[in-house]
C-alpha cells in the first residue's frame, strides 16, 4: 500500500511538471509574439523561464509596468464548438481582469487599509476599477489550445494617489451585488450578512437600506426591519423616489407600523402626483 501511495505521488509531481512545462512553452509564445519593447519582453520571459510553475507574473521594464495571467481553459465533453469557443472567450475575459486587478495591487503596493476593507475580493475589484478609470492600462489578450494568456501594462508614473471616497463606492457597490445574488436565491441570512456590511461601512445607498429592511422581515424580524426602513426615512427622505418610499411603506406596514406605512405610501403619491 506504502509503495502505491509513494508512486501516486510521484505521477502527480510528474503530471504538475509536465502541465507546468506546456504552460511555460505558450506563455513563452505568447510574449515571443507580443507588440512590446524588447527590454519588456526579455524580463518577461526572464521571469516566466525561472518561474514555470507561476501563472501570474509582475515585472518592471523602461518605465512601465506589466501584469501576465494565464489561465487554463476547461474543455467541455460534447463536440459543440459554439460552446467551447462561448467558454474560451469568457475565460480570455477573465484573464484581463485578474491580469489588470494584479496590476491595480501592484500599483496599490499595500496603501489600501485591508483592515477596514476586509472583503479581498470587494478590495481587489474597488482598486481595479479605480485605476482602470484613471489610468491608461493598455491590453493584450489571446487563447492558445486551452489557455488564455492576458498582457496588461501601463506607465509606472501614472498612478494617482487613491481616493477613498471612491474606492468605497465601489467596494460598497461590489458587496451589494454580492447580496443581490443571494436575495434572488431567497437566501435572506447571507444577503443580510453581507448588507449589515455595507451598513457598518456607512455607505448611504437607499438599495442596502430596502434590501437589509425586505431581509430582516422575511425573516419575521418585524422590529429590526421597521427599525432600518425610519432609519433611512429619516435620514434619506430627500434622495428617496416615489418607488422607495412605496417599498418603504409596504415593510412598515408589514412589520407592524401601519401608520408609518400608509404615510410611506402618501409620499410616494405626492411624489407621483408632482410628475
Amino acid at each position: 500500500m506504502k509503495k502505491i501511495f509513494i508512486a501516486a505521488i510521484i505521477l502527480l509531481l510528474q503530471a504538475d511538471i509536465l502541465y507546468s512545462g506546456i504552460i511555460q512553452e505558450k506563455a513563452l509564445s505568447f510574449i515571443g509574439g507580443a507588440s512590446i519593447p524588447e527590454g519588456a519582453r526579455a524580463n518577461l520571459i526572464d521571469s516566466i523561464s525561472k518561474n514555470p510553475e507561476n501563472f501570474n507574473f509582475i515585472v518592471e521594464s523602461e518605465g512601465f509596468i506589466y501584469s501576465l495571467k494565464i489561465l487554463q481553459i476547461p474543455r467541455i465533453k460534447s463536440n459543440n464548438k459554439f460552446a467551447q469557443n462561448s467558454i474560451s472567450s469568457n475565460y480570455a475575459k477573465i484573464a484581463e481582469l485578474q491580469a489588470t486587478t494584479e496590476l491595480a495591487k501592484y500599483l496599490d503596493k499595500g496603501r489600501l487599509n485591508r483592515k477596514i476593507f476586509n472583503n479581498s475580493e470587494a478590495a481587489d475589484y474597488a482598486i481595479r476599477v479605480f485605476y482602470s478609470q484613471k489610468i491608461r492600462i493598455q491590453s493584450l489578450t489571446s487563447i492558445i489550445d486551452d489557455s488564455a494568456l492576458s498582457l496588461v501594462f501601463t506607465a509606472k508614473n501614472n498612478a494617482p494617489e487613491l481616493s477613498e471616497h471612491e474606492i468605497m463606492n465601489n467596494y460598497c457597490k461590489y458587496l451589494y451585488e454580492q447580496a443581490q445574488k443571494f436575495f434572488s436565491k431567497k437566501d435572506f441570512v447571507n444577503a443580510l450578512e453581507i448588507l449589515h456590511q455595507i451598513h457598518y461601512m456607512s455607505w448611504a445607498d437607499i438599495s442596502a437600506y430596502l434590501g437589509a429592511s425586505y431581509c430582516f422581515l422575511q425573516m419575521n424580524q418585524k422590529e429590526d426591519a421597521a427599525k432600518l426602513t425610519l432609519e433611512l426615512i429619516n435620514t434619506m427622505s430627500q434622495d428617496m423616489k416615489a418607488d422607495d418610499f412605496a417599498s418603504a411603506g409596504r415593510i412598515l406596514f408589514y412589520s407592524g407600523l401601519k401608520d408609518e406605512g400608509f404615510n410611506a405610501i402618501e409620499q410616494a403619491y405626492n411624489l407621483l402626483k408632482k410628475k
